[in-house]
């Protein structure tokens, strides 16, 4: 079904009264804001504009789908901004993503916080060796155990298991939906601020994400429409 320009408009209307309850970080929420606020001066933009066409007696409606259509096009240009947000907005997700939910992101923000920190083989091929002996021992045993181990060995801060089962080429050895509920979790427990940026910087990303794909429709539509 078509998206009609008022539903555009009410749509942000709704969401630039609910995004300052999405954040606590203040530059996050004028960052949604700002997008908003640009986005709805674009959308009124578009209605003033559609209803001169449509209300023009003397187009065709070969005449009006062309109008509109340039129209369209025009105002999508205006919005291409949105991509770049949302480009940023990833980029600094995967970054949040990097320290928090990898091993040696985590040893960074442990290093920041002055914790002491677990000893690491600093010569690469004995790490390697060494984590190599691991998965091939781990590899003989059922899923549910290595599942297990790898909760249990991040929890201990046992970093030459977490390394060796999270790192292993070919055919993981830890259940995909397992290890990101265990990392979140466990960046949740350890790094409370950190993964509180996390959390806002997905949302800021899913909010943005999500109208740009609203824009991309509406305007579609709109030029699809005679």
């Amino acid at each position: 079904m078509p998206i009609q320009t008022l539903h555009v408009r009410q749509r942000l209307g709704q969401l630039k009264s609910q995004s300052s309850r999405l954040f606590e970080d203040l530059a996050k929420q004028n960052t949604l804001q700002l997008a908003l606020i640009r986005t709805d001066k674009v959308a009124a933009a578009v209605e003033t504009e559609e209803s001169k066409i449509r209300a023009n007696p003397h187009l065709t409606p070969e005449g009006r789908r062309a109008q509109l259509k340039t129209l369209a096009d025009k105002m999508g240009k205006e919005l291409a901004f949105l991509r770049d947000e949302v480009k940023t907005a990833n980029t600094n997700l995967q970054t949040m993503a990097d320290l928090l939910l990898s091993d040696e992101g985590r040893r960074q923000l442990d290093r920041a916080y002055d914790r002491p920190l677990p000893p690491i083989e600093e010569d690469r091929t004995l790490r390697y060796l060494r984590e190599q002996e691991i998965r091939a021992e781990w590899r003989q045993k059922p899923q549910p155990e290595r599942d297990r181990e790898y909760s249990r060995a991040l929890q201990a801060g046992d970093h030459e298991i977490v390394r060796a089962l999270a790192n292993a080429p070919g055919t993981p050895l830890v259940t995909a939906d397992l290890k990101s509920r265990v990392d979140l979790e466990y960046a949740k427990q350890r790094f409370p601020v950190a993964f509180s940026n996390f959390t806002e910087v997905k949302t800021l990303r899913d909010e943005l994400q999500g109208l740009e794909l609203l824009t991309d429709k509406w305007l579609n539509d709109l030029g699809a429409q005679s």
